[in-house]
């Protein structure tokens, strides 16, 4: 076989291969991970304990969820308090023609920091939902994203190390019905002025990778320390255009209204368990919740020390390899350009050569008009 072949099939095995492991969480680690790493079998154990049930906003499992989840954070030591606001729906994005009003009850828990870096927009938040569907136990929506905040912080305070930030936890009732805790919060409560930045946690499946797949407006340097900080980071700035376009909400839409910036994570895979009766604790993938944890976990070190970036615009942005994510910002007018002109000398060098000009003419009309139906 000629060299060109040997590599041509080298490069399409190693694609492969890159593919697949783009894809595929991480194994999770067991119980007995050591006291300071995350561990998907001890954040599934309290996925198991908290979501046995379906629990909607305003029912006693509901309260009984709250109350277990509250004993959770007690236990780690932190400041707890829940608080209950009349909120009623009326959020923009959607025609709504029927009033929603609800009682909402937020569990708001913090780590107070070393006092280094205190003061309006100085804390890092962390926040999910713990209501589910009438349907199903919510296990993976969203008290994943529960879970794995509970043994990321608890994997800080085994470290035995302090964060400079304040970490701020909301984890907010009522968003399965529209979003109404996280509107109590950053309408009425006056702690959301001293956030800086916040990390959403979100399901919309039982497996799959933790993909960022939103964040707010300018976001080139949140990206960028995104990309740096997480030992496997999964995101595309497509994604993010896409949802933008979308009528679908999270909790993390109300956080683009207070002008928060914010990442926001979600797994996808096994899709069909979505507000479904299985979404169940069994059902949930402790792949999926080791790379969650393990990318939370670096995000509080690395967000909860270090200087945050100065961001005044958007990133367009890829995972290209498993731990690789390519960032760019004003470079990608240059890329377009060179591509362009790249494209229109290949045409011509193909007409002159040949004499055809009908092929290349239909190729750039195909481009053109895949681009236009997208």
């Amino acid at each position: 076989m000629h060299w060109s072949k040997l590599g041509a099939v080298a490069a399409v095995v190693a694609a492969a291969v890159s593919g697949f492991l783009m894809v595929t969480p991480p194994r999770g680690e067991g119980l007995d991970a050591p006291a300071d790493r995350y561990s998907a079998a001890r954040a599934h154990a309290l996925v198991a304990e908290f979501a046995d049930r379906p629990h909607l906003i305003g029912s006693p499992a509901n309260a009984l969820v709250r109350d277990r989840i509250v004993a959770a954070f007690e236990g780690l030591g932190l400041t707890v308090e829940t608080r209950t606001t009349r909120t009623v729906y009326d959020h923009p994005r959607r025609d709504e023609t029927r009033t929603r009003v609800a009682w909402p009850e937020n569990i708001i828990a913090r780590l107070p920091g070393d006092g280094s870096r205190r003061g309006p927009g100085e804390a890092l938040a962390l926040m999910s939902h713990y209501d589910s569907v009438p349907t199903g136990h919510g296990a993976a929506d969203a008290m994943s994203g529960v879970a794995s905040i509970i043994e990321a912080l608890r994997a800080i305070k085994a470290s035995g190390q302090l964060l400079e930030r304040d970490v701020v936890v909301i984890i907010t009732d009522g968003e399965e019905v529209g979003l109404l805790g996280a509107q109590a919060f950053f309408r009425t409560n006056p702690l959301h002025e001293e956030i800086g930045l916040l990390l959403n946690f979100e399901a919309r499946g039982a497996a799959g990778v933790a993909s960022m797949f939103e964040t707010g407006p300018d976001n080139a340097g949140w990206v960028r320390e995104f990309g740096r900080a997480a030992p496997r980071p999964d995101a595309s700035s497509v994604s993010v255009e896409i949802y933008r376009r979308m009528p679908n909400d999270t909790d993390a839409t109300i956080t683009l209204e207070a002008g928060i910036p914010f990442l926001n994570f979600a797994f996808i895979d096994d899709y069909f368990r979505y507000h479904a009766g299985a979404d169940v604790a069994a059902n949930l993938s402790q792949r999926s919740l080791q790379h969650e944890g393990d990318n939370l976990l670096a995000l509080l070190n690395h967000f909860g020390r270090e200087d945050w970036p100065e961001s005044r615009s958007d990133a367009t942005y890829f995972t290209a390899a498993p731990g690789l994510l390519v960032v760019y910002g004003s470079l990608i007018a240059w890329l377009t350009v060179i591509a362009a002109v790249a494209l229109a000398g290949l045409a011509i060098v193909r007409l002159v050569r040949r004499n055809r000009w009908f092929n290349p003419l239909l190729g750039a009309g195909a481009v053109l008009a895949a681009v236009a139906v997208a």
